[in-house]
């Protein structure tokens, strides 16, 4: 499907932006009217009719996290952006930043010259984490402050959980070198969860260097920390730090978190531990039980050879 193909059907004249912004969790879009003369660009209420016409086009590898723009005929991409904004105050800049094209309402205007002033958020440690920009988190972590190790992307997290989620080692070691808490929440989760998630050589690094902390955030969450994780030697390592094999939580077993997670290495692993592989959760259902209701093809190929 051709995503011009997609708006013809609501608009047949060629001047118009049509943008996307993915996140992990959501979609939103913007549907602009161009008028070129002018250079401004209007909301169009056809975006409802658009976005759903499109339907797994927009799901597809083509959207990915970010922003994606069609103008006629061209797609671009902007992998990064200030997510402190609200998504159509970003979508006007975005607008102004790549075509020059302004609001036609002066309300809108007023919140674009606002969204420009908090562009400065780029010349940020934090943002520089966020934005996985290597050589400038080595620059500015050199000299953050201690408030700059800290400081939270509003809505994304800290500088410290950033470089766990990039797998930056080094990006890492020198900020919490320099005091950044590794057990602070970096919104949802602490850089040492987000490590077990995204980063091997940060977990090892902990494990040795944050000894204490790391511990203390084993005995607290126990195998939750590694659903994600598909590296026996880093399961291992949770079970010689004390983490416990079945759960704190009766009605979430972490046997069937695995399933949820589809993470068959971590159900074996589970499994050879001696974990009981009849042991119900909140629902009254095996983990066999959850990975058939869910569709979860390999962990019921993996559940079903336990029980033969």
């Amino acid at each position: 499907m051709n995503v011009d193909d997609v708006i013809k059907q609501y608009y047949l004249k060629e001047n118009y932006v049509y943008i996307i912004v993915k996140t992990k969790n959501s979609y939103t879009s913007g549907f602009y009217l161009i008028d070129i003369e002018n250079s401004k660009a209007e909301y169009s209420n056809l975006t409802i009719q658009i976005f759903e016409s499109l339907g797994k086009y927009i799901s597809s590898s083509l959207v990915k996290n970010g922003i994606t723009i069609f103008k006629y005929g061209t797609i671009d991409y902007i992998q990064y952006y200030n997510p402190e904004l609200f998504i159509h105050d970003l979508m006007d800049l975005v607008l102004f930043q790549k075509y020059s094209l302004m609001p036609i309402e002066q309300e809108r205007k007023n919140i674009l010259q606002e969204s420009i002033k908090k562009e400065k958020i780029k010349e940020t440690l934090v943002y520089a984490c966020y934005s996985d920009n290597r050589k400038k988190i080595i620059e500015k972590g050199k000299i953050a402050k201690s408030s700059e190790l800290e400081k939270k992307l509003q809505y994304s997290g800290t500088p410290l959980g950033f470089c766990a989620a990039h797998n930056f080692l080094e990006g890492f070691k020198l900020l919490a070198n320099k005091g950044a808490n590794v057990s602070k929440k970096s919104l949802a989760k602490t850089p040492i969860e987000l490590a077990f998630e995204y980063s091997d050589e940060i977990v090892y690094y902990l494990y040795e260097n944050h000894h204490e902390e790391f511990i203390e955030s084993v005995n607290k969450k126990g195998f939750k920390l590694g659903i994600n994780n598909r590296n026996e030697n880093i399961l291992q390592l949770l079970l010689k730090s004390g983490a416990d094999l079945i759960g704190k939580d009766p009605y979430f077993p972490n046997l069937h978190n695995f399933v949820d997670a589809e993470n068959t290495i971590g159900l074996k692993f589970l499994l050879e531990q001696g974990f009981d592989i009849n042991i119900k959760n909140m629902h009254k259902e095996t983990a066999l039980e959850r990975a058939i209701r869910t569709g979860k093809k390999q962990s019921i190929e993996l559940l079903e050879s336990y029980i033969k």
